[in-house]
């Protein structure tokens, strides 16, 4: 698999450090998995209207908000049309309207036979895009399988998690009143 096949969205965020605008990122992405530059109007246009607030593309990446950075981010990618996509987080930031247009964007990707790996927290959000989740713990793989199921284990993990906490916190609590 060669590089412009994996799509990262920290990999359009690099730019930052050079003091790129967020159109100069796109162009800096563009370039790195080579694309063309030819009619990019309506590329442009696409990222500026659905992700990017008018006239932040023209700013530099730096002054952006994380947020604003994470918009940014899932356009670019998104929009270069990659064999995988990996989105960590990213429909956690921003407003109703921004996450519905990325809902609707990540249900186009995934009905066009990309890849799509999605890492959240969020079990509802997972089960409205996935087929297939894996629980992940301290690093490993703790559960593999349909999504509804992995969704149940994990909710059930967090929740022992939160019980054994709130267990310990008392038994401390208890040994400090006995002393």
């Amino acid at each position: 698999m060669g590089m412009k096949k994996l799509v990262v969205n920290a990999l359009a965020l690099k730019p930052t450090s050079r003091g790129f605008t967020g159109r100069e990122a796109r162009r800096w992405v563009r370039a790195v998995y080579r694309h063309k530059y030819t009619n990019t109007t309506g590329y442009t246009k696409a990222q500026s209207n659905w992700a990017i607030q008018r006239g932040f593309m023209d700013q530099p990446v730096r002054t952006y908000s994380s947020g604003m950075k994470a918009r940014l981010g899932f356009a670019i990618n998104a929009n270069i049309k990659p064999e995988i996509l990996i989105v960590d987080e990213a429909l956690s930031v921003g407003d109703m309207e921004f996450r519905k247009k990325c809902n609707t964007k990540i249900n186009e990707i995934v009905g066009s036979n990309v890849t799509f790996l999605f890492v959240t927290h969020s079990t509802e959000t997972a089960k409205s895009f996935c087929k297939r989740g894996i629980v992940m713990r301290q690093g490993k793989m703790v559960f593999d399988g349909a999504i509804d199921d992995a969704a149940e284990f994990y909710n059930n993990m967090v929740m022992a998690d939160m019980e054994a906490k709130r267990k310990l916190k008392a038994e401390r609590a208890k040994q400090k009143v006995l002393k």
